[in-house]
C-alpha cells in the first residue's frame, strides 16, 4: 500500500554572498504543488556589520497569505543568527500547481551572510 504512494522529501539551499539578498526557488512540477515542511534561514557575519535598516524582511511567492517575516538585523561580530526555523505538520500546501515558489532574503547590509534551507515533496493535484 504504501509502496506506491512514497512521498521524497528534496531539500532546497542557498549560501548568498556577503551583504547581499538570497533567494530558494522551488522549481514549478506540472500538476504538482509544493508541501512544505521545513524552513529555516539564519545568517551570520565575521566582521563588523553595516546594516541596510534595522530590520530586514523575508518575502515568498506562491505560499498562503503571501507569507513575510521581519526580522532585527544587528548580529554581533563572528556571530550566526537563526532568523526563521518553522516546521510544518501537515505540510503548507503552495498556494498553485505548476508554479514556482520562492523565499526572498533581503539586504542584510554590507557583511552578513545569508544561509537558507527549505524542505518539501510534491503533491499531485487532483
Amino acid at each position: 500500500m504504501w509502496a506506491d504512494k512514497k512521498q521524497f522529501v528534496t531539500i532546497e539551499q542557498t549560501t548568498g554572498a556577503a551583504g547581499g539578498a538570497a533567494t530558494i526557488t522551488l522549481a514549478a512540477v506540472t500538476g504538482f504543488r509544493h508541501a512544505i515542511t521545513n524552513i529555516f534561514l539564519m545568517r551570520g557575519t565575521g566582521t563588523a556589520e553595516t546594516p541596510a535598516g534595522a530590520t530586514v524582511s523575508v518575502t515568498t511567492t506562491n505560499l498562503p497569505g503571501s507569507m513575510a517575516w521581519t526580522v532585527g538585523n544587528n548580529i554581533p561580530v563572528g556571530g550566526t543568527q537563526t532568523d526563521v526555523n518553522l516546521r510544518f505538520c501537515p505540510p503548507l500546501l503552495a498556494n498553485a500547481s505548476g508554479t514556482s515558489t520562492t523565499i526572498v532574503m533581503g539586504d542584510p547590509g554590507t557583511n552578513p551572510v545569508w544561509t537558507g534551507q527549505v524542505a518539501y515533496y510534491l503533491v499531485a493535484e487532483l
